[in-house]
């Protein structure tokens, strides 16, 4: 990111796409293929899920060099998402029902409704450009990340009137529209995080470190257990489907 920027190519994420994606892919890609190849001697029939990015590229280059690895790209935006939108709008994330179609990390709600006390369904998309209208969305970054809220995507939204999975910060470098050479006010009018990957990676490295010294204090942690969260990701439902035909053809 430091040295296109040096050519005047800004970045946000730089994790799918353009030449951040391009050289992320070269640095994994090789070993994606190492892990191709002892599931080649190891486990032959077992299934490749992959949730690292850059998605498109790395399936890619598994295929083309293992075809016989079975492999699925995953990404948990669009279930992360649908948590965020019934967080903006206060309403339980459960009710929700919704039909999304696109590609990773371009995907787009085409339906997205909120079951209702009668147990019938109403459209959420009318309520969800009110609250924007009105700036009661988004709501503060969950993750209490002030650099990342979340414009963007409610732009695009106004636009397109379909709300897209990926987040603000990714979204914002796949398009032209946001990201301009000496147009610094699109960057403050629309909150664009440059650079936010870099800095997420250096506070995720002190976390980490910060957690480590914590597990080694053995008097602190004696009595506690570690904090399990559940995540809704889908390689719980592809593991389930793969159990159910395995039993289906026993």
């Amino acid at each position: 990111m430091r040295f296109v920027k040096r050519h005047g190519l800004e970045q946000t994420i730089a994790d799918t796409l353009g030449p951040g994606g391009i050289m992320r892919a070269l640095r994994t890609i090789p070993h994606l293929w190492r892990i191709c190849e002892d599931m080649t001697e190891v486990c032959p029939k077992a299934t490749m899920l992959n949730y690292v990015n850059p998605m498109a590229m790395n399936t890619w280059a598994m295929y083309a060099r293992y075809p016989h690895i079975k492999q699925v790209g995953l990404c948990h935006s669009v279930q992360g998402t649908a948590e965020e939108l019934a967080r903006d709008l206060n309403i339980d994330p459960t009710s929700l029902r919704y039909r999304c179609a696109g590609i990773n990390h371009m995907a787009f709600y085409l339906e997205l409704e909120r079951k209702t006390a009668d147990g019938t369904y109403v459209n959420l998309y009318p309520e969800l450009l009110a609250a924007y209208d009105a700036g009661q969305a988004p709501k503060p970054n969950i993750h209490g990340n002030e650099r990342c809220q979340n414009i963007v995507r409610y732009e695009m939204f106004k636009k397109l009137g379909y709300f897209v999975t990926e987040s603000s910060e990714h979204f914002a470098e796949y398009t032209p529209w946001f990201i301009k050479p000496g147009r610094e006010d699109l960057i403050a009018r629309y909150k664009v995080p440059l650079d936010e990957y870099p800095k997420r990676c250096v506070e995720q490295l002190a976390n980490w470190h910060k957690e480590l010294e914590e597990y080694k204090n053995r008097r602190a942690y004696r009595h506690q257990t570690v904090p399990r969260v559940r995540q809704h990701h889908y390689e719980r439902s592809v593991d389930r489907r793969a159990e159910r035909d395995l039993r289906q053809c026993a």
